[in-house]
C-alpha cells in the first residue's frame, strides 16, 4: 500500500464529499468548481483545517 503523500491526485466531482467543510463555504466552491477543476491526493485534503478561516491551504483560491 502507498504512504497517502504518494497517493494518487482525483479530480474532485461531488464536493458534497468534503468533510468539514461549512455550507457557506461549500456554496463559494462550487461556484469555483463549475468553471474549474479540483484536484487533490487524501493527504492534502487531510492537512486543511476547516475550523480555521485563516488556514493557508483552506484560502488557496
Amino acid at each position: 500500500m502507498k504512504p497517502k503523500i504518494l497517493s494518487k491526485p482525483r479530480y474532485i466531482t461531488n464536493l458534497d464529499e468534503l468533510k468539514g467543510i461549512s455550507q457557506s463555504d461549500l456554496a463559494e466552491a462550487k461556484k469555483v468548481a463549475e468553471k474549474f477543476p479540483f484536484m487533490a491526493n487524501d493527504y492534502y485534503l487531510s492537512l486543511i483545517n476547516w475550523d480555521d478561516p485563516k488556514d493557508p491551504i483552506r484560502s488557496v483560491r
